[in-house]
């Protein structure tokens, strides 16, 4: 299982390349995920997002709001949805995917839950050869443009090999 965070769904969706995670077994999401995605009111995620849910994305389930009460309440530097997005992972044995950094490192160091970025992401899908040399180049470029997103030089390394 996969759990999605907000800034993987909203960087995808915005270069309208959100299907990638389809290729990833079982993906899902948090309420408090789609919560921040509709605060957005950015159509551009929103939509694409709405249309998965239809689909192929799903919402994980929290049976108890009290563990993530706790687990915020213990480390301040965590949102709601963070610790959320973390306990979801735990109770369920998935991989987070996210690109915050914070988040990323409390998740693995303190959680021991697994973690991809979106580097990650596209180098496991370039491995499949679910995306083409050419494919990534795209997506490093809209990335940019549309989501002034920069991948650091060893990523690009990485990506590009």
């Amino acid at each position: 299982m996969i759990i999605v965070d907000n800034c993987i769904l909203s960087s995808l969706s915005k270069i309208d390349h959100l299907e990638l995670l389809k290729h990833f077994k079982d993906v899902r999401t948090t309420n408090g995920v789609i919560q921040e995605i509709f605060r957005s009111e950015m159509d551009e995620i929103i939509s694409p997002v709405s249309s998965s849910l239809q689909k192929w994305l799903f919402l994980v389930s929290c049976n108890d709001y009290s563990c993530v009460h706790e687990l915020q309440k213990n480390n301040i530097k965590l949102s709601f949805v963070d610790c959320e997005l973390i306990i979801g992972c735990k109770d369920n044995g998935a991989i987070l995917f996210s690109d915050d950094t914070r988040l990323i490192n409390a998740a693995e160091m303190e959680y021991n839950v697994k973690t991809f970025d979106l580097c990650d992401i596209l180098c496991a899908l370039k491995k499949r050869n679910r995306i083409t040399p050419d494919g990534i180049e795209q997506i490093i470029l809209k990335l940019k443009r549309k989501d002034h997103y920069s991948f650091k030089p060893p990523s690009l390394e990485l990506l590009r090999s």
